[in-house]
């Protein structure tokens, strides 16, 4: 169910669904931390305006 609701948050550019999918302990990949991938995710869910 959780990619269902990332999947869907992308597409419906909702950010707030988008990282409910995600759990707390979620470790994103090339040791970044949360912050920044979140801000990375940002800019990629968003743009275009349009998916």
């Amino acid at each position: 169910m959780e990619k269902v609701k990332a999947v869907l948050g992308f597409a419906q550019q909702d950010l707030s669904g988008y990282f409910s999918a995600y759990s707390e302990q979620y470790r994103p990949e090339l040791g970044r931390s949360q912050e920044d991938w979140r801000e990375i995710r940002r800019t990629r869910v968003t743009r275009p305006k349009g998916i």
